[in-house]
C-alpha cells in the first residue's frame, strides 16, 4: 500500500499507570514512524507519587514532540483515553492513535493505518495487525467479530488474516485504533463508564450502528507485550469484564439477542463461580458474582 504523500500530523495517546516499563520504547518507535509526523501525548492516568516523577523523566527524556498529560486520579483506559481524545480534538487533530503503552508500533504502522482512512472516507477507525512481542510469529489480533451469545469480540488469530488490503472488521481491539477526527466528534470517545475491557467493542458498535466502518490494515503491524500464553484473569478483570459485556448487550443487541446471551451467560457464570468455590479461590467467585450484578 502507498503511504499518504502529505500526512496531516497524528496525535498519538500513550496511557500509562504506575509502571513505565515499556513506556519509553513505545514512545521511542511512535516517533520513529516512517511516512507519518506523529506527535506525541503521554497520559499519566492518576499514578502515585514516585510512578508520577518516573513519567516525567521518560516524557523529559523523549525531548521535542512528546508532551505529558497528568491526571488526578485513575480514569481507567477507557475514561483516561477519553479525557485525551477531547483535548485532542480540540487542539484541532485530524488522526488520533490510540495505543497502550506496552506496544511497539513498526515503522511504517501509523502511515499505513492512515493511508487506509485516508483511502476510505466511510471508515470511522481502522487498527493494525497486532502480534505477540515475545512471540512474533504468533498473531494477537487481525480482525475480529462480535460474538452476539457471549457479548465479546472474537480475535482473528490466522497468519491468512495478516496479509492484504484493508477489510471490514466487526471489531477494533484497543491496544491500537487511529481515528478519523470527525468519526471521534460525532460518535464521541470510549465510554468512560467502561473503566476498561470491553470500551471497544461498544464503540465499534456505536460506530457501525450511526453507519461508520471499521478497518483492519494487515500491512500495519504492531508488537504487544501481552503474557503468551495468557495467564488465568485476576479477580478485578473478570468483575469488570462481565459487567461491562452486560452493559454492551443491554445498550446494542436486539431483543432476541439479548436473551440468547441472558441464556449463555448466567449459567456459564455460575458454573465457573461453582468451580472457584470448589478450589478455594475466594477471590474469584467473588468477582463472578460481582460481574453478574453491577450495572
Amino acid at each position: 500500500m502507498a503511504l499518504v504523500p502529505t500526512l496531516p500530523r497524528v496525535t498519538a495517546l500513550v496511557l500509562v499507570h504506575e509502571s513505565v516499563r515499556h513506556l519509553a520504547a513505545a514512545v521511542r518507535a511512535l516517533r520513529a514512524s516512517d511516512g507519518a509526523e506523529v506527535e506525541v501525548v503521554v497520559i499519566d492516568n492518576g499514578s502515585s507519587a514516585p510512578a508520577r516523577e518516573a513519567v516525567r523523566e521518560v516524557v523529559a527524556a523523549a525531548g521535542a514532540g512528546v508532551s505529558l498529560l497528568t491526571l488526578p486520579e485513575n480514569l481507567g483506559y477507557a475514561g483516561g483515553n477519553a479525557v485525551g481524545i477531547a483535548r485532542a480534538l480540540a487542539a484541532g487533530a485530524s488522526w488520533v492513535l490510540v495505543v497502550n503503552d506496552d506496544v511497539t508500533v513498526s515503522a511504517g504502522a501509523v502511515a499505513r493505518l492512515a493511508a487506509g482512512l485516508a483511502a476510505d472516507p466511510g471508515a470511522a477507525a481502522a487498527a493494525p495487525t497486532v502480534r505477540h512481542a515475545a512471540a512474533p510469529e504468533r498473531i494477537w489480533w487481525a480482525g475480529g467479530t462480535v460474538d452476539r451469545v457471549r457479548g465479546i469480540g472474537t480475535h482473528r488469530t490466522d497468519a491468512t488474516d495478516a496479509v492484504g488490503a484493508p477489510r471490514d472488521v466487526g471489531f477494533l481491539n484497543g491496544c491500537a485504533i487511529l481515528f478519523r477526527a470527525e468519526a471521534l466528534r460525532v460518535l464521541g470517545a470510549f465510554d468512560p463508564s467502561y473503566f476498561m475491557y470491553g470500551e471497544d467493542v461498544e464503540w465499534s458498535l456505536r460506530a457501525a450502528r450511526a453507519g461508520w466502518r471499521l478497518l483492519h490494515v494487515p500491512e500495519a503491524v504492531v508488537a504487544h507485550d501481552v503474557p503468551y500464553p495468557e495467564p488465568p484473569p485476576a479477580a478485578w478483570k473478570i468483575r469488570l469484564r462481565d459487567r461491562n459485556r452486560r452493559r454492551m448487550v443491554r445498550s446494542h443487541f436486539r431483543a432476541g439477542e439479548r436473551v440468547w446471551f441472558v441464556c449463555w451467560f448466567y449459567p456459564t457464570r455460575l458454573l465457573r463461580w461453582a468451580g472457584y468455590l470448589v478450589r478455594g479461590d475466594g477471590a474469584r467467585a467473588r468477582a463472578i458474582l460481582a460481574g453478574m450484578q453491577e450495572r
